[in-house]
């Protein structure tokens, strides 16, 4: 296929199908940044300090990341990518991008991981009227929320949780 190529979820997950090693890792890392930057330089460049600066111990704590996805769930990988394995420059709204990957087909979880971003925080704040939610700085309970009514709200819509989830960014971005 001549011209630029397009990066969709359906490429991640093939990709994610195979980040059992320390280069599939890598190459889900790069495919979840590229379909969640986009084509704006600046986005490009500033997704790129995450391998420049973390180089020595990147491969180690996406392994240890990814390994709690698989043994422990989605809320505690988000601990152990928001805390001891956290990776430089790689905040939540990415990280839950490469769990969402790994785990929509092995995680054996009643929950699936779920992205979270600016944009699915500000549709939660529009529509949580028990407290306020942050638009960022997102801790591990707050995810676990986040996850828990995300799927609640899809088991009563019969829908998939990241169905939900995709509705939320949508609005999110109307939003703003």
């Amino acid at each position: 296929m001549a011209g630029r190529q397009r990066v969709d979820r359906s490429t991640v997950f093939r990709v994610a199908r195979r980040s059992d090693t320390t280069e599939g890792r890598r190459h889900l890392l790069t495919a979840a940044l590229v379909w969640g930057t986009g084509t704006k330089a600046r986005s490009v460049t500033r997704r790129a300090e995450i391998f420049a600066v973390s180089a020595r111990d990147i491969d180690a704590r996406l392994k240890a990341g990814l390994g709690t996805l698989r043994q422990a769930g989605p809320v505690a990988a988000y601990y152990a990518f928001n805390n001891d394995q956290h990776i430089k420059h790689l905040g939540p709204a990415f990280f839950t991008k490469v769990l969402y990957f790994a785990g929509h087909e092995q995680c054996d979880e009643t929950w699936r991981p779920l992205i979270l971003d600016r944009f699915v925080a500000l549709a939660l704040r529009a529509a949580d009227t028990e407290e306020t939610w942050p638009t960022s700085g997102w801790t591990t309970p707050w995810y676990r929320r986040y996850v828990h009514i995300t799927h609640e709200h899809a088991l009563k819509a019969g829908v998939a949780p990241d169905q939900i989830e995709a509705a939320l960014f949508s609005w999110g971005k109307q939003l703003k």
